[in-house]
């Protein structure tokens, strides 16, 4: 477990994925602004549906609980895995100390993943009886824009700089090249993706025109 923080330490700070992915994740006070509006949404006092980024406030939180669990565990596994060294460091109640914290974390991570986790991943009305992203890592357009409209917007803007030669490809996001990597291995476009949104959703409709007509009046 151990190892693979470090691994997954690196990866987030030394590769072009892993930064960006970082740079999504940290923690924003936008996200408490949409933890709020989501929930006067589904109490229907909010008509319209929150735009979430990359990652909403509920991956972010699942995921920096996860960070934090791993570096307890991984700590005070150490003082219970070598308690002849550490009390020769720190007082001899501090082994007791360290067993009551990584059993107690031991808990709360297996009920995270049994409450939590596996709600979203399995019980939740529209992921039942599986979201398979976890075994395949594919997900569907339609549903990667009910959960994360604001960021697929961020990708279509990027596209449409691209097109419009405003960037090159060098400029373009990890996510969007991606995108458009995984499109062309399954013989489709970004402009075929985008026809079959417009065709079928009116409000997307109206931000793309709207994004065209500002990209008129900034040329």
């Amino acid at each position: 477990m151990i190892l693979l923080g470090l691994y997954h330490s690196g990866y987030l700070f030394f590769t072009n994925r892993g930064k960006e992915i970082l740079k999504h994740i940290l923690p924003k006070f936008s996200d408490i602004v949409d933890a709020i509006d989501n929930i006067l949404y589904h109490l229907n006092i909010k008509e319209k549906r929150v735009e979430f980024g990359k990652y909403d406030y509920m991956e972010k939180a699942e995921y920096w609980a996860l960070v934090w669990g791993t570096a307890i565990m991984g700590l005070t596994g150490f003082v219970l895995w070598f308690p002849s060294y550490f009390v020769t460091i720190f007082p001899s109640w501090s082994i007791k100390v360290s067993e009551i914290i990584h059993f107690y974390e031991a808990i709360l991570a297996t009920l995270a993943i049994l409450v939590w986790h596996f709600f979203f991943v399995i019980f939740h009305p529209k992921e039942y009886p599986m979201s398979l992203v976890w075994i395949n890592g594919k997900i569907s357009v339609h549903h990667y824009r009910e959960h994360h409209e604001k960021h697929f917007k961020s990708i279509v803007a990027e596209w449409i700089n691209f097109k419009n030669e405003k960037i090159d490809i060098n400029d373009l996001s990890h996510t969007t090249i991606l995108f458009l990597e995984t499109l062309k291995k399954n013989n489709s476009s970004f402009e075929q993706v985008i026809q079959n949104e417009i065709e079928n959703d009116l409000e997307f409709r109206k931000w793309f025109e709207e994004r065209g007509k500002d990209e008129e009046k900034i040329s």
